[in-house]
C-alpha cells in the first residue's frame, strides 16, 4: 500500500513520517508532499491508498483537493488534519466521504488509529478502482494521433490536415501566442529509454494537472527517444507569465526525477505566433546541443548566457602523458573524468572547450606506440560511434575515454574478455545493487556496447543475467538455510523486500515463503 502526507509545513510532514511505524502497518511507500499541485501530479501516475491531508493551505486547500480526487473516481481514503474545529469543515469533509477528521496537534497514536480504520475500509472493499483500461487505451491512441500531427508540423513535414485538427481543438492554434518547450531527457541509460518512452502519456497528465488551474492547454509531441516538444497555449486570453512557467516546469521535473529516474532539461521560448514554432524548435535544439555539461533545469531562450572563459589544456596534457607512459590506465580514466567534472562545476565547460579537450586527448593518444592497434577499432561499431559522438556531451566524452583506455589496457596486457570480467564482477558483488553503468565502467566500455556484447555471448541481457544469478542464490539460501526471508532478500542485493518477493514469484513461479514451505 501507499500513503501520502500533504501539508505545507515541512516540520509537520517530517514529524508524521517518523512518528508512526508505517512499514509495520503494511505501507511499502510513504510520499511526502507540500502543495496540492505536486500531490495531484503524483496521483495521476501513482495510486495512493491513504491520504493524510491538511485542510488549510496556500493557493488550494485540502477540501478542494478531495473534490478533485472524487471527480477522478479515485478510491483513496482521506484523513484530514486541521487546527480548526469548525463545523463547516467537518460537514464538507463528511459530504465528500472523508474517512476521518483529526484536530491538530494530535498524538501520533491517534493518527495511527485513524489510518488503521482506513486500512480496514480498504480491505473490506473489493479492489475495484474506477479505472477503465479500454478508456485509457483509447485516450492514449487519441493522444498519439494528436501528438503525431503536432510533431509533423514542428519538424516541417506535410501538415495538410493540421487546420482541420485545429478546428477540432486537438492541436494548438497557429495564430495565437504560446510557450514552446523542448523537454530533453538528460541522463538515462540506453537500456531504459524504451521504458521512458512508455511514460510520455503520464507526463501529459502531470503537465495538464499543473497548468490547467492557470487556464493553459497542454500539447505534447514526442520528437525522439530523448526529446519531447511541449506547447503551453492559453485556453482564453490569459497568457501565463515566465515565472509561472518556470515554477510549474520545475515541479514537473522534480516529480519526473522522483518517480521515473532521469533528470530533465527544459528549453523554453515564447512564440508570439505558433505558426513560427518550427524555427523555434530548431533554436531550442541548438540550445540543447550547447549544454555539453548535461545540466538539468529550466532554460529560457531569451536569458543572457554567461560567456565561458577560454582555457587551455596544457597542464592536463602533461599529466595525461605521464600517466600513459607509466601504464596507469585506471588513473588516466579517473583523472580525466575529474578534470571534466571540475570544468563543469566551475562553469568552464562549453561546446568549444569540450571540442578543444577532445583534440588534445587525441593528440596525446597519437603519440603512444599502442595507438595504431587501437585506431583500427575506431573504424567499427561501437568505436566509430563513440569516436564521432565524443564531443557531443560530457557523458559521451567519458564513454569515449573509457573505451580508449580499455583498448590501450588490453594492448598492454595482451587482450582480455570484457564479458568474463563483467560476470566475475557480478558474482563478486552479488550482495550489492548492481547497475549496467557500474559494470561498463569496470571493464572500460560504454553501457550500450557492453550490453550488446554480453547478449551476443550469453544469449541474455546483463539485467536478465543479474536477476537470474541473484534469484538462483536466493533459491539456494531459502532451501538450504534457515535464514529469515527478509535476510535472504538483503543477501542478494534487494533492500525492498516487497519487490524481491514480486520478482522472485515472476521468475520462479512461487513466492519466497512458498519456496521454503514446499520442502
Amino acid at each position: 500500500m501507499t500513503l501520502m502526507i500533504l501539508d505545507d509545513q515541512t516540520n509537520v510532514v517530517r514529524g508524521i513520517m517518523s512518528g508512526v511505524d508505517w512499514e509495520k502497518l503494511g505501507f511499502e511507500k510513504v510520499i511526502p508532499t507540500y502543495h496540492v499541485a505536486e500531490a495531484r501530479a503524483i496521483m495521476e501516475i501513482q495510486p495512493v491508498d491513504v491520504l493524510l491531508c491538511d485542510i488549510e493551505m496556500p493557493v488550494e486547500n485540502g477540501l478542494s483537493f478531495l473534490h478533485w480526487i472524487r471527480s477522478k473516481n479515485l478510491q483513496t481514503e482521506c484523513i484530514f488534519l486541521t487546527a480548526h474545529a469548525e463545523f463547516q469543515y467537518a460537514q464538507e469533509a463528511v459530504r465528500l466521504d472523508s474517512c476521518n477528521y483529526i484536530i491538530q496537534p494530535a498524538p501520533y497514536e491517534e493518527i495511527q488509529s485513524a489510518v488503521e480504520r482506513a486500512i480496514i475500509k480498504i480491505k473490506e472493499r473489493h479492489e475495484e478502482r474506477g479505472h477503465s483500461d479500454i478508456g485509457r487505451a483509447v485516450s492514449k491512441s487519441k493522444s498519439a494521433i494528436e501528438g503525431g500531427m503536432l510533431r509533423d508540423f514542428l519538424l516541417g513535414y506535410d501538415t495538410n490536415n493540421y487546420h482541420e485538427f485545429e478546428k477540432l481543438g486537438v492541436v494548438p492554434s497557429l495564430s495565437r501566442s504560446a510557450y514552446l518547450a523542448l523537454i530533453n531527457i538528460v541522463d538515462a541509460e540506453d537500456d531504459k529509454l524504451d521504458e521512458l518512452y512508455l511514460v510520455q502519456y503520464a507526463f501529459g497528465n502531470i503537465l495538464t494537472e499543473l497548468f490547467a488551474p492557470y487556464e493553459q492547454q497542454i500539447y505534447l509531441a514526442v520528437l525522439d527517444e530523448r526529446n519531447i516538444a511541449l506547447v503551453i497555449s492559453p485556453m482564453k486570453d490569459y497568457q501565463i507569465d515566465q515565472g509561472g512557467v518556470e515554477r510549474l516546469l520545475t515541479i514537473f521535473c522534480n516529480v519526473s526525477k522522483q518517480y521515473f529516474g532521469p533528470r530533465l532539461a527544459c528549453y523554453v521560448k515564447l512564440c508570439q505566433k505558433l505558426e513560427y514554432a518550427g524555427l523555434a524548435v530548431k533554436e531550442l535544439m541548438n540550445r540543447r546541443e550547447y549544454n555539453v555539461s548535461m545540466k538539468d533545469g529550466i532554460f529560457f531562450s531569451d536569458a543572457n548566457e554567461k560567456k565561458v572563459r577560454q582555457i587551455t589544456h596544457v597542464t592536463y596534457s602533461s599529466t595525461l602523458r605521464t600517466l600513459f607512459d607509466d601504464k596507469l590506465y585506471v588513473s588516466v580514466m579517473e583523472s580525466t573524468e575529474k578534470y571534466l567534472d571540475d570544468l563543469a562545476e566551475k562553469g568552464q565547460l562549453s561546446k568549444q572547450t569540450l571540442e578543444e579537450f577532445y583534440q588534445e586527448f587525441l593528440m596525446v593518444c597519437y603519440s603512444l606506440k599502442e595507438w595504431e592497434s587501437v585506431r583500427k577499432s575506431l573504424s567499427d561499431s561501437p568505436g566509430a560511434e563513440l569516436f564521432h559522438q565524443a564531443d557531443r556531451s560530457i557523458m559521451d566524452m567519458k564513454q569515449f575515454v573509457r573505451y580508449i583506455v580499455g583498448k590501450l589496457s588490453e594492448c598492454a596486457d595482451g587482450g582480455g574478455n570484457e564479458v568474463e570480467k563483467a560476470i566475475s564482477y557480478i558474482h563478486d558483488n552479488i550482495e550489492q545493487e548492481l547497475k549496467v553503468s557500474e559494470l561498463a565502467e569496470y571493464v572500460h566500455l560504454s553501457p550500450n556496447y557492453l550490453n550488446k556484447k554480453f547478449k551476443n555471448e550469453t544469449g541474455i541481457s546483463i539485467k536478465e543475467y543479474i536477476i537470474q544469478e541473484k534469484l538462483n542464490l536466493a533459491h539456494t539460501l531459502l532451501t538450504t538455510t534457515n535464514l529469515p526471508v527478509n535476510i535472504v532478500s538483503s543477501k542478494v542485493g534487494y533492500s525492498n523486500f516487497a519487490y524481491f518477493s514480486k520478482i522472485y514469484k515472476q521468475v520462479k513461479g512461487k513466492t519466497p515463503s512458498e519456496e521454503r514451505l514446499k520442502d
